[in-house]
Parts: C-alpha cells; structure tokens; sequence
C-alpha cells in the first residue's frame, strides 16, 4: 500500500511539473527531498531577431553598433537573460572571428573590424543555460573607396584614363627620356624679343631645342615616353618658336607616335612671308589633339625640335600639359562608367553634362556637337563614393571634307619603274581645322565604294595631314613595274569621323629598264658597334619592298674609308636572292669565327665576308646593282648619333640602328632609332652581355625612348633616386593583404600566392601592367567566392608563400616571403 501510495504521488508531481512547466530538479541518486531543492525551467527564451536590420548590413565606420531585440522567456521563474554577439568569416560558422562576453544589453559596439564579408548571430541564454540563437545574416565591412572610370566605344572601345607620366612638368622631369637640349622651365614666364611666353597653366613646363645654341639639329633634340595603349586621345599644347625664314629648314617641330609622323610645323608656318629680320615668331600657345582609337598595342612617342637646313637660325618650341586624360569622340559613340568594388559592391552611378541635372545611370550617350564638361562619380552598397572625375569631352558631329583631286601632277616625272607619287589637296574639318590622320590604300582593281577601299592594300604610317587646302604629296614605293594600280584616299578627324571616298585614280607603272629599281631594297639595319666579343663583329641588314623575289647577284655595298673615300666594302656573290618582303643579313664574321661573333648560330646569315668594316664616324653606306645603278643609301657621312655603344666594364652595350617602317630618305638622321628592344637580346644573340638587334627579322624598337648618355646635353633639375620597392604583407583567417610602393620605375608587376589546405595546395597567380603609379595593393581572398558574392574560405590554411617580381625590360626586383 505503501508503495501504490508514493507511485501515485510521483505521478502526481511529474503532472504537475508538466503542466505548470515547473518541477523539481531529479536525480536517482538523491533523496527526494534533494529533488524539491533546486527550482529551474526547461523552455528556452525566444530568438534575439533583428528585424530592422537588413540582411546583408554594409558597413563603412571604424565602430558600429549592432542592435536587437530583447528575447522573451515565459517561465514563470524570473529568468535573467544574457547575449553574446558571435562574427564568422565563413556562411558555415565554422571559422570564428570575433566574440563578446555574455551581456545583458541588446547593444553591442565593435571596432576596427578589418574590412571583408563576414556572418553574424546573436546567442541568448538564462541562467537555467536555455539557450537559442538568432537568424544568421551577414555583415560587410567595406571602408574603401569604389573604382570609377569611363570607357567610350564605337568600332573600338577606349578607356579615359591617364597613360602619361608627368605630363604637366610641373615639378621634375620624371616618366620622360631627352635627348639633346631639353630644358625644364619653372618660371611663370619667359621673355622673348617680341613675344611673352605663357604657359598653359601652373609653372612648369618644357622647351625642346635651343633658342641660341648653333648645335640645334631637330633629330637630336627629342623627348620621349612610351606607355601603354588603352587611352582614346592625346592631347598636348605648344609654342612653336623660329627665328629662321629658310623654306627649306623642315621640320622645326614634329611629333612622331611608333614611328609614324601625326604632326609636323617648320618655319615658314610662323614666317610665311619669308622675312629676315630674325627675330622670333611664333605660333602661339595652340593646342593638338589626336586619336589613339585604333592603337592597340604600347605606344611610343617621341617629340622633336630644332633646325635641319641650318643651325645658325635656331627653332625651338615650349611644351606643356601632354596627357591622355581627354575625350574627343563621334556623336554616336557610347559611353559607359565602370565601377569597381571588391567588397560590398557597386550601388549606383550618377554623371552630370554641363549645368543639367544629375543623372542615375552605368551608361549613356552625348549626341550634342560642342566640347562638353563631363562629371561622373559611383558609390558602393557601404556608402564609401569614389571621387569626382571631371573631364573635356569634344563631341564631333563633323567629318572631314572629301578628298576630290586625288591626281598625278605630272606623269613623265611622277611615275617610274617601282613607284607613283600622289598628288591632292588637304582637307578640311569643320570650320578651319586639320584633319588627324589618311588612310591611303591602292588595289590592282578598281576601287568603286568602300568594300572595294577595304579590301586594298593599306599604306603603313602614312604622314599626318597639312593645314587644310595644303598640297599634299606622297611617294609610294615597291610597286611593280608595267602594272596598272588603282588608288584612293579617306581622312579622319580625332573623333574619329571618316569621311567619304575619294575619287578613284588608276595609273600604270613604266616597264622594267633594270631588274631592281631605287627603293625597291633598301638597308634597313646597321650593327656599327661590334660585339662584346669583337669591335668588328659587325653586320648590315637588308629589307626588300617588293612582293617579288629579287637577285641581288655582283651588287655592291659602298662605304667610306679612314679617308673619306667610297670604297667597296661587299660584292654581294652570284646567287643570292632576297624574298618578298624579307631580310638579308651580310656579316663580317660568323659561327665558322668562333667567339669572334655574338650572333646565335640559329641568326640565317646570306653573306660573310671578314675583310668588310664599317666607319662609323663618317657613316655613309650606300648599295648598288650590278651595273652601279644607286638603289640606296644611308647616313649622311657623318658620326653615326643612332646606334648605341658603352664599353664601360659591367655596363657593356651594343645596340643597332634601325630604319623606320616607312624607309623614307635614308640619309635623312631622322629615319633611323636606336634598337633598344630586350628581347632581341636572348633571341639573336648568345647571351653574357647586353647587345640588342633584330638580324633577318623585322625592327620593333621603333623611336622607343632610350637616355642615351652620349646625346643628353642637359637635362634641369636633376632628380634624386627613386627609392627601392617595399612590400608589406598582412594576413588574416580569411584573405592575404600585399602591398608595393616605391615602383613608378617598373612596368609590369607579377605574383604568384601558394599555400597548403584542408582542401589541398592552393594557387595564385597574376600580372598587372602598371600604370607609372607608386603604389599597388591586392588582397587575395583564401578560398573560392560565387558569382552571387558567396565565399566559401579554406580551412587549416599554412605554409603561405608570396612571390612579387617587379619589371621593366631586362630590369628586375624579386621579393619571396614564407609563412606568412
């Protein structure tokens, strides 16, 4: 009875505490009145839920607070409740960034929480240790600015950006090469007998040649810059100076882009009437523009000025704001801002065209002929905006004039055996503007529309064109003899807008009276310099124009002797032919010479002979065919100033000079460059030291600049060191932060990231062309992150090595950290 008794108050007490969700605390090892002692409950507060929080909550302060609200408990026993906020790196809650203690606010403030995408949850507990947990939402800390830039395409897509380094002069010389009298002025004005120079604005700026010195040949004073294609316009101002009235002192300034001239001034467009009092005149400050739409690949530029009919009457010009930072497009060119944020993403994008209203959009079209002033700027999901970029847009409604009188002036003159030469006047755009650029072609069928002008073979480089209604003239070589060609022109503005055809003409050239005509071969690459091997292992490159095979049989190589006599230096043997297009390569020594020659045994050699030097001090070589017809000649007779040769121990070079891509008169200095291209280097050459050339091959070195000590006369001010490159790194659970500074002297930077994982060895690798900037930062996420901004972040990560070589041509700075 006993027993039945105390079973029905044990079921009794487990009723009651069931139904009124309280009861003693139970343990078969105690007494019962040790189960009455202890009050609890069993039934977990709610969930601390965030409703007005996003999400996805994007944060861009040092310190944020993140609220929610209270949980409820219906236990009847006056529960204390307590939070803890917990941050993870990962979706799956597995890798624990950050953790409070327990609170008993439903606030909690962080700080300086590194930037990244995290997930958050919020843990409630009483003291009975019932817990529950809130939803899980994520949080982005993003306090960096976003990327904004703007492209604009049509047939071509370009982007408006920065390419050149230093541009505006204003405080040093740094990003140009110059050669020559190149003078860097800081003075707000400079004074002239009859005119004030101001710049354009700021106080520095650059004068290229000399307003006294006699030594003011227009090839030897350049200044130069490559740098790497991508922008669509250029843009530069000049003062073109001369004290000169000679017609014939050409070009007095001219600027030059991978070897092709898109601009050239001479005296008599300051001095048209000839005057000769020798006073100085001037353009003025005038502003030149043009299109790199259709540049593709790194560009070179180079910018001359001084005399070259006389040095007595200098011409000189100043030159100032040169950048690519400019837009001059077609009315139906489309523009579109892209925005860039690694973290948060891109929210919006607004731009504003002169006084109109702010608009809301990634892209947009300007159709309104007239120059226009662009503002854009974008801003990130955090609220972090990138800066605001104003810039000139020329819209250019306008396309060239025609070009109707493309002619031949006169046939019995004009006309030869292997080349015609076209006549026609300059057009005109707009108002009273230049045209920018030709694009000549001639076909061997008649060119009716422009499916037929396509089709036809397009002439390399072609000059840029004249003052509009100037009379143009251009000399096409390599054609073959007796063959009827047909020809035509269109023009372009920098927008660019084309215009129409222009009148077709078809002309025939005169048969054959010799196998070769002038030009038809001429010599396209000269090694003066020897080798590190030999100052005579020396050779000449030769490059025919044609499409036919050529037979150089018993043709002569002339040059001067130590007494400035022509004399024979190769009699090029029977049977020897140059193919279509192609090289020919005559040295002085070859493998058969042993360590006498530099050259690689895998270099085609056509022609050795050891008895042949050339004199470089008055370089003057010329070729002939058999019956001494001249074919061509190159250098003038004197020093050779293209080319390059330093024996200094330890800085040993031997560079060739090369012939531009349109030959052009080849005692003009201004068809050659030094060969300054690095690869060519392991290429043709055997390695050890420093001897640059293209033997049998094509020339790419074109105009590249190069300080060539032996040129520069002076340079001001002289610049301090660059500092060497820094690396910083810094690590978290999550991502690798790298940075570089110190590289404006480096081109390309390359890095490589590798590391061991739960999930196997892992691997970064990429490359960047830098931009002539300081300073470049990455940061490497240690895992795999979905289109949609999931990540998914490797676990037990060790073993972290980086990699970073910096370059710029043979130039290199490698830097390898290990577990980091």
């Amino acid at each position: 009875m006993a027993n039945k008794t105390f079973g029905i108050f044990l079921c009794f007490l487990v009723f009651i505490c069931i139904n009124s969700k309280a009861c003693a605390y139970f343990d078969s090892r105690d007494s019962l009145s040790n189960h009455l002692l202890a009050s609890s409950c069993w039934v977990p507060p709610s969930s601390p839920d965030s409703p007005n929080l996003p999400d996805e909550l994007f944060i861009r302060n040092s310190s944020f607070v993140l609220q929610w609200q209270a949980s409820i408990s219906t236990c009847p026993l006056n529960p204390i409740l307590k939070y803890r906020v917990k941050i993870y790196a990962d979706i799956y809650l597995t890798n624990l960034v950050l953790e409070s203690p327990w609170i008993n606010e439903t606030d909690y403030s962080f700080d300086n929480l590194t930037e990244g995408k995290y997930w958050w949850q919020i843990e409630v507990t009483d003291q009975f240790n019932n817990g529950n947990r809130s939803e899980t939402k994520q949080l982005i800390v993003d306090r960096s600015a976003p990327s904004a830039t703007l492209s604009i395409s049509d047939s071509w897509t370009k982007t408006l950006t920065e390419k050149i380094a230093g541009g505006d002069f204003e405080n040093d010389f740094n990003g140009w090469t110059g050669a020559g009298d190149i003078t860097l002025l800081d003075s707000d004005m400079i004074g002239d007998p009859l005119t004030i120079i101001y710049p354009i604005s700021g106080n520095g700026m650059i004068r290229i040649g000399s307003d006294i010195d006699e030594e003011n040949w227009a090839w030897e004073n350049r200044l130069m810059q490559s740098f790497q294609s991508g922008a669509k316009s250029l843009s530069l101002n000049y003062n073109f100076f001369s004290r000169d009235y000679s017609p014939q002192d050409n070009p007095g300034f001219m600027i030059r882009l991978n070897g092709q001239e898109i601009f050239k001034i001479q005296a008599a467009d300051v001095n048209p009437d000839y005057f000769t009092d020798q006073t100085a005149k001037s353009t003025g400050w005038q502003t030149f523009t043009y299109d790199l739409s259709n540049q593709n690949s790194d560009i070179n530029l180079v910018l001359y000025s001084g005399n070259s009919a006389d040095q007595s009457l200098p011409s000189w010009t100043y030159v100032d704001k040169i950048t690519t930072y400019f837009i001059g497009a077609p009315s139906q060119a489309f523009y579109e801002i892209n925005a860039g944020d690694d973290i948060s993403g891109i929210d919006y994008c607004r731009y504003k065209v002169d006084d109109n209203d702010w608009q809301k959009a990634f892209s947009f079209y300007l159709y309104d002929g007239g120059e226009h002033q662009l503002q854009y700027y974008c801003a990130d999901k955090a609220g972090n905006s990138s800066s605001l970029v104003e810039v000139t847009v020329i819209t250019d409604t306008q396309a060239p004039s025609v070009i109707s009188d493309l002619r031949i002036e006169d046939a019995d003159f004009d006309i030869t055996e292997n080349s015609i030469v076209l006549t026609w006047t300059a057009p005109v755009d707009g108002s009273d503007n230049k045209a920018s650029t030709y694009d000549i072609r001639y076909s061997l069928n008649p060119i009716n529309d422009d499916e037929d002008f396509f089709n036809s073979q397009k002439i390399a480089n072609p000059a840029s064109p004249l003052s509009p209604y100037s009379e143009e003239r251009l000399e096409i070589l390599g054609l073959n003899p007796n063959t009827v060609y047909y020809f035509a022109v269109k023009s372009a503005d920098e927008a660019p807008n084309w215009s129409a055809l222009s009148n077709s003409l078809s002309a025939t050239t005169l048969p054959a009276v010799n196998t070769v005509n002038k030009g038809d071969v001429v010599i396209n690459e000269i090694m003066w310099t020897g080798s590190s091997v030999s100052a005579l292992d020396q050779w000449i490159e030769l490059r025919n124009l044609t499409d036919r095979e050529i037979d150089l049989s018993n043709f002569y190589l002339t040059g001067f002797n130590e007494n400035n006599d022509e004399s024979i230096i190769e009699q090029i043997p029977d049977n020897k032919i140059i193919v279509p297009h192609g090289y020919f390569l005559i040295t002085k020594y070859n493998a058969m010479f042993g360590s006498t020659t530099q050259l690689k045994d895998s270099v085609t050699i056509d022609v050795t002979n050891p008895d042949f030097t050339i004199n470089s001090s008055n370089l003057n070589l010329k070729l002939y065919d058999r019956d001494w017809n001249l074919i061509d000649e190159a250098w003038d007779g004197t020093k050779a100033s293209e080319g390059f040769w330093d024996s200094a121990a330890g800085q040993e070079k031997y560079y060739s000079m090369e012939r531009i891509g349109s030959p052009g008169d080849g005692r003009n200095p201004l068809s050659w460059y030094t060969c300054i291209d690095a690869l060519s280097t392991a290429e043709f050459f055997k390695g050890g030291h420093d001897e640059r050339g293209t033997p049998r091959a094509p020339n790419r070195s074109e105009n590249e600049p190069f300080a060539k000590s032996s040129l520069i006369n002076r340079i001001s001010p002289i610049n301090s060191p660059t500092p060497s490159p820094e690396l910083t790194v810094n690590s978290t659970n999550t991502d690798i932060n790298f940075m570089l500074a110190n590289i404006t002297n480096y081109a390309k930077l390359s890095y490589e990231l590798t590391y061991d994982s739960d999930n196997g060895q892992q691997g970064v690798t990429g490359s960047v062309d830098l931009n002539a900037q300081n300073e470049f930062a990455k940061k490497i996420l240690l895992g795999t992150c979905s289109s949609g901004g999931t990540c998914v972040y490797h676990s037990n990560v060790k073993n972290i090595k980086l990699k970073c070589e910096l370059t710029n041509g043979d130039e290199k700075w490698i830097r390898e950290d290990s577990d980091l």
